[in-house]
């Protein structure tokens, strides 16, 4: 029916919070396994915590094997765009990076693309769930001081505009590059209960936002007759 391959973090490794036990664990049926079960043959090198800087490693040490595949997809941006809460909860004045800041986020992001393309793979960026701000915020300031963390943020929505920055840096990078792009996010936001989709923390898919990923990486394989018609970057 099909194969692809699948580089990210812990989104495309299939981790979810486990509010009983406390801790991230895999889903048994996520999105990639329920993937297989459908008969699409995938190898998954996403890896917890993956940024953009380490995906780019992982990436070059697969790459003469990506023209096997129908598709190379690309889910990146999560931990990138993330920052060290116990440091901000201590120096809530200090200036505080990213992990990967924007710019470096988006030029790596654009060589892996174009690296995918000469070693002769179709890559597929994959926009980014959306955040529950409030869950996450929550989430990140556990056992930490709440009030210096939201005195640096502004407030806790800010935790998701800058998370959309990130996002829609993958948008540019889809269009510059003309590669496909499936919109994860707008799938989410359409459903009326985003809460229902997510974990307690806030960022990672829960079983039902699983479902979603499911559905939207099967789109992926009612592409090709669309896209040999096409000379522009379609959105899945």
């Amino acid at each position: 029916m099909g194969a692809f391959c699948m580089f990210g973090d812990s989104v495309a490794r299939g981790i979810i919070y486990d509010k009983i036990r406390e801790k991230h664990v895999i889903l048994k049926d996520n999105c990639t396994r329920m993937l297989e079960k459908s008969g699409i043959r995938l190898k998954n090198y996403a890896l917890y915590g993956c940024t953009i800087i380490k995906g780019e490693q992982i990436i070059k040490q697969h790459e003469d094997e990506l023209k096997e595949f129908d598709y190379v997809a690309l889910e990146f941006g999560g931990n990138d765009c993330n920052f060290d809460w116990a440091a901000i909860a201590n120096e809530p004045k200090k200036e505080h990076l990213p992990k990967v800041p924007i710019d470096v986020f988006e030029t790596t992001y654009n060589n892996i693309v174009t690296g995918i393309k000469e070693k002769g793979g179709k890559p597929v960026l994959m926009t980014l769930p959306p955040l529950h701000a409030r869950r996450f915020f929550n989430f990140v300031s556990r056992n930490l001081n709440h009030a210096n963390i939201l005195k640096w943020l502004g407030d806790v929505g800010h935790v998701y505009r800058w998370h959309e920055i990130y996002n829609t840096a993958i948008y540019r990078i889809g269009a510059k590059t003309e590669s496909i792009i499936l919109d994860i996010r707008e799938a989410f936001l359409k459903e009326n209960r985003l809460e229902e989709l997510l974990c307690e923390d806030g960022m990672h898919p829960n079983e039902k936002g699983h479902q979603i990923l499911l559905a939207k990486l099967k789109e992926l394989f009612t592409l090709p007759d669309m896209l040999s018609s096409q000379n522009h970057c379609p959105s899945a």
